[in-house]
């Protein structure tokens, strides 16, 4: 039975035209009711926030990068706690896995990358309502993450194995994932549907990744091909949001990042570090 015809069985006696005038009221204020929502939640599911959330990783961009543009898009306020490697031996044992990132909130904690950025993605209304499109932004996810197992392993490897091993995936599996995602682009300004998801922002982190001299062996013009994917870091990097963010990093971390070889710039103006490295 449809709302329309439960309503009316609802109506009091009365002639058709009052009847009819009362469903037709009742249901544009319904209307009117479920547009208000939509809006008020900018067409995203919404999500009661906790206060006090805290997120910890080391003091690189790495897996938690995507964490952290998600809450800073979001708006989110958090305690972004980054280890130096002597504080991480002390803290390994207490956390769920003796792996980072690890998320604490309302007393708890948790674990593993991709459920966290579920968790901070819907918090931040990254995700769609859609189960549709929110399972596509995770296909995006995952195809990103796929580029991190393909790279995990040389950093056990030494300086020259890694730097071999690193142009050989640039040269082969890393570039046809990169083509993957730019025919996916096609001409749109997003991954998936007509707003900023967590497609977006992980497709964001791993390109600054890879072109910010992080990683010996991988160019930093290695994304330069890619015109669409370019073009949609530039439009990223260009949210206001996201550049607050890079702004207010702590000086402990800039520095952190200059002994470490990352150009910080990779993340924040991505177009000038393809045009200075060209």
């Amino acid at each position: 039975m449809s709302y329309a015809e439960s309503l009316a069985q609802l109506l009091p006696a009365a002639p058709s035209a009052c009847a009819t005038k009362w469903l037709l009221i009742s249901l544009a204020v319904v209307l009117v009711f479920k547009i208000v929502a939509k809006r008020a939640c900018g067409g995203h599911c919404c999500r009661s926030t906790p206060k006090d959330l805290k997120l910890t990783y080391f003091d690189v961009p790495g897996r938690a990068e995507v964490l952290r543009l998600a809450l800073a898009v979001g708006g989110i306020k958090y305690v972004d706690e980054r280890l130096s490697r002597d504080e991480w031996a002390v803290k390994k044992e207490i956390t769920p896995f003796g792996q980072l990132p690890v998320l604490e909130a309302n007393g708890e904690t948790l674990a593993q990358s991709h459920a966290i950025l579920r968790y901070v993605g819907r918090l931040a209304r990254l995700y769609p309502c859609s189960s549709w499109l929110s399972a596509k932004a995770d296909e995006i996810v995952f195809l990103v993450e796929e580029m991190n197992g393909l790279i995990a392993p040389t950093f056990t490897m030494d300086a020259e194995a890694k730097v071999i091993a690193r142009r050989d995936l640039a040269e082969g599996k890393l570039a046809k994932l990169w083509e993957i995602l730019e025919a996916r682009l096609e001409d749109k300004t997003f991954f998936v549907g007509t707003k900023l998801t967590v497609a977006d922002l992980a497709v964001f982190c791993q390109a600054g990744i890879l072109s910010s001299g992080w990683l010996d062996g991988i160019n930093k013009n290695f994304l330069a091909r890619f015109s669409r994917v370019q073009k949609h870091r530039a439009m990223v990097a260009t949210l206001p949001s996201v550049q607050a963010f890079y702004k207010q990093l702590p000086e402990t971390t800039l520095k952190a990042y200059v002994r470490m070889g990352i150009d910080i710039a990779a993340f924040d103006a991505p177009t000038k570090v393809q045009q200075t490295n060209a």
